[in-house]
């Protein structure tokens, strides 16, 4: 693949995993609104990065360290939350029973999935 065509794929999986988002939330899933947000933000960043620097994304889920090696229009409180979104995709994924009772519900899901969705298109999606 070229790189171009690797930067559409990492766009498009992105665009996907907020479809997932929404159908998580929809079916009262969600753990999965978290952990599939965090994935859409990380193959933005992933895209942008490649995009920018013309070379490979690094191998890390953490969002706020992505962020931190591209240019991009993104204000320091959604700067916070991308590393929120980081932590909350892995107790997401590892389904902390605590965790799941506090945070794993649906007003903070439907937060999650706004404030991403309102991110992307800063991060270039």
């Amino acid at each position: 693949m070229t790189r171009k065509e690797v930067i559409i794929h990492w766009r498009k999986g992105a665009k996907d995993a907020m479809a997932m988002a929404i159908l998580a939330l929809k079916a009262g899933k969600y753990e999965h609104v978290f952990f599939n947000c965090q994935l859409a933000a990380e193959k933005a960043l992933k895209a942008a990065y490649m995009s920018q620097h013309k070379k490979e994304a690094p191998y890390v889920h953490d969002l706020g360290f992505l962020a931190n090696r591209i240019v991009h229009n993104i204000p320091e409180t959604d700067l916070e939350f991308l590393q929120e979104l980081s932590d909350f995709a892995v107790d997401a994924r590892y389904n902390d029973p605590a965790w799941a009772h506090k945070w794993a519900t649906r007003d903070h899901a439907r937060k999650i999935l706004k404030q991403t969705g309102k991110l992307l298109p800063l991060i270039g999606l």
